[in-house]
């Protein structure tokens, strides 16, 4: 908080800051015989901070997360970020109408993947409910976007060695050189498509989507004037 007020002065006031940190131990056996226990920590450090004033006031925050302590940003670095970020909000007004690139910032971008993960998962196809019907091997994407699914990937979220029915998990593309190369499917779903289950009952498991390799501030300079999404609304496609 504190060093989000010294970081700009237009910063007048703080929402709070918040400190988690957890540890489980989770246990899964079947009737097939299987048991695999896994133990897992997360820690989480964030701060809100407010703007402006009067009718003006705006309103954001930022927040790190990590399953180790040490990769978690330093609280300065937060606070500077989420004075940044409050600030930027301040003073809006509206654009010309016309045709503009549009970049999606990180956290808004990761919504746009949920989507897709949520038209591929089993569920949603077996019951006919998804618009990816059918599409494994069509090209989905530009070639530069591939997904791949690393789910043994060290200090990942979502690492495991089996899935929610005790499958064994690898590491594979979803989608590659922009063409859908497979769904996400438990064995319920799978037996229900007729298909084998890809270990992944309970969901997908550290997606890594490829890059260039260039940084925000690249991108940014790349678009010139344009639309930058930081957050959306609503939900579904």
């Amino acid at each position: 908080e504190a060093a989000g007020r010294e970081a700009d002065a237009r910063i007048s006031t703080s929402d709070g800051a918040t400190l988690a940190t957890g540890q489980s131990l989770s246990i899964y056996a079947n009737s097939h015989g299987f048991v695999g226990i896994e133990h897992s920590t997360e820690h989480s450090l964030g701060c809100g901070l407010i703007a402006g004033s009067g009718t003006g006031m705006q309103h954001d925050h930022w927040y790190s997360n990590a399953l180790a302590p040490e990769d978690i940003e330093a609280p300065e670095a937060i606070g500077r970020r989420a004075a940044a970020r409050a600030v930027g909000r301040l003073n809006p007004r509206p654009v010309r109408t016309g045709t503009y690139p549009v970049l999606f910032e990180a956290p808004a971008a990761r919504s746009l993947i949920k989507h897709l993960l949520a038209a591929v998962s089993g569920g949603a196809l077996y019951r006919r409910a998804s618009f990816l019907l059918d599409s494994v091997d069509t090209q989905l994407f530009p070639e530069r976007f591939s997904i791949i699914e690393r789910p043994h990937l060290r200090r990942g979220f979502r690492s495991t060695a089996f899935d929610a029915e005790g499958v064994a998990t690898r590491e594979s593309a979803l989608v590659e050189n922009g063409v859908l190369r497979r769904y996400l499917l438990g064995s319920y779903s799978a037996r229900r498509l007729g298909l084998e289950t890809t270990g992944n009952a309970g969901g997908a498991h550290n997606l890594e989507v490829a890059d260039t390799g260039a940084g925000f501030d690249d991108l940014l300079h790349a678009v010139g004037t344009g639309l930058l999404v930081t957050e959306l609304m609503g939900q579904g496609v």
